[in-house]
């Protein structure tokens, strides 16, 4: 296909062909037409994906669990051109999270698990996946992801890893090269803080209410019990991110970790008068203000977004896959695709819009080429399959 016309399709196309340099020609047609697939199909499986290719769906599912192909040798690329996006004269943050890709009826899958379902409630049958990812300015790049097992569901009991030995593997990735790092109360663990106070670099983070705390190193309280002595009139009125707080400050020590300070937040609604739960946000940044540490903690909300788009737009918990190689190649597939809609989309549009803005590209690429060119209907026709 000739892409001379369509800027958007000649850098999608210009990014695919880097990762042709880890694969084979035929291991590279899977891939392009699997990435493709995901990014404009509305039927997100296998086998949509290879109706308008040379190959049957057969052979791409080979192509998914197969062990010559290398993930690290894919992953390698991806973060190169992450790097290559960034401005190191700008800050950088690191974001993590964990999310669930849901199989309510599926068996016989590797890795599948019964976790913990805040969303929906109880629990479910699902992946359980922690995620991390570069934010900077309006963008969002994902760059890890790791499946988490619970303990009684591995097989080799030497294996397993708690959720915060992942995060703390991504943390040593990325720490040297970030300002911040931004985390729910999850993943505040005394031994991730301190990784982070050590290294000099700032973390945001909610703790839970029955974390310790000392005050000027006072007696040793639980968060949960410092709101008794704070009288209403020490609580003051912040209108950040277009919502009304009532905060309160208070610095001083995490057991374990070092000088912070800890902001004692709730939401509250002038007109009605209604003031939410209290929540405890805490930085070991002490020079921020207020109204700083609540701006940008709302930064951490791009993880929240990415784990939407990706169930949402492409298609993550749709596609069924069994084997351990072919769920984290899949998992490494929607990264790369979901990295390359941020590469291509503007300031403060939503990744959503440019699928669409890509998909409509495609769609006028293919009529051009077609149309215009050599009036090959048929071969137009298969070219389009891959919408349908």
């Amino acid at each position: 296909m000739n892409n001379n016309e369509n800027p958007l399709i000649i850098e999608v196309d210009k990014l695919l062909k880097r990762f042709a340099t880890t694969l084979s020609k035929p291991q590279f047609i899977h891939f392009e037409q699997i990435v493709k697939g995901i990014l404009f199909t509305e039927l997100k499986s296998i086998n949509s994906y290879s109706k308008s290719s040379i190959k049957s769906q057969s052979s791409m599912c080979r192509f998914m669990n197969s062990k010559a192909v290398g993930n690290d040798q894919l992953n390698q690329i991806l973060l190169e051109e992450i790097e290559s996006k960034l401005d190191l004269s700008q800050e950088i943050d690191f974001i993590f999270d964990d999310t669930l890709k849901r199989h309510k009826y599926a068996e016989h899958i590797y890795g599948l698990g019964v976790h913990h379902d805040h969303l929906n409630g109880g629990y479910s049958k699902s992946h359980c996946l922690v995620t991390g990812g570069l934010r900077q300015g309006y963008y969002f790049y994902p760059t890890n992801c790791e499946l988490y097992q619970n303990q009684d569901e591995i097989s080799d009991i030497s294996s397993f890893q708690t959720k915060i030995e992942i995060a703390k593997a991504m943390l040593e990735q990325w720490l040297d090269k970030v300002n911040n790092v931004l985390m729910d109360s999850w993943y505040s663990s005394q031994e991730i803080l301190k990784m982070i106070f050590e290294k000099g670099k700032t973390f945001l983070t909610m703790l839970k209410k029955n974390r310790n705390f000392k005050e000027n190193r006072k007696i040793k309280r639980q968060l949960q019990e410092y709101p008794k002595y704070i009288l209403p009139k020490e609580y003051k009125k912040v209108f950040v991110n277009n919502k009304w707080h009532l905060v309160h400050e208070k610095i001083g020590f995490l057991p374990g970790v070092g000088k912070v300070k800890i902001l004692f937040t709730k939401f509250y609604n002038p007109t009605t008068k209604e003031v939410k739960e209290l929540h405890y946000l805490c930085t070991n940044n002490v020079n921020l203000s207020v109204e700083e540490i609540l701006f940008k903690y709302k930064d951490r909300w791009p993880i929240e977004t990415f784990h939407k788009d990706v169930k949402q737009n492409l298609g993550f918990e749709r596609c069924i896959i069994r084997n351990k190689i072919g769920i984290k190649r899949h998992f490494l597939i929607q990264f790369i695709v979901h990295n390359i809609i941020v590469f291509s989309k503007r300031k403060q549009v939503s990744c959503g819009e440019t699928q669409r803005e890509l998909k409509f590209s495609f769609i006028e690429n293919i009529l051009q080429n077609y149309g215009l060119k050599n009036h090959n209907l048929e071969a137009c026709k298969n070219e389009l399959k891959i919408l349908c």
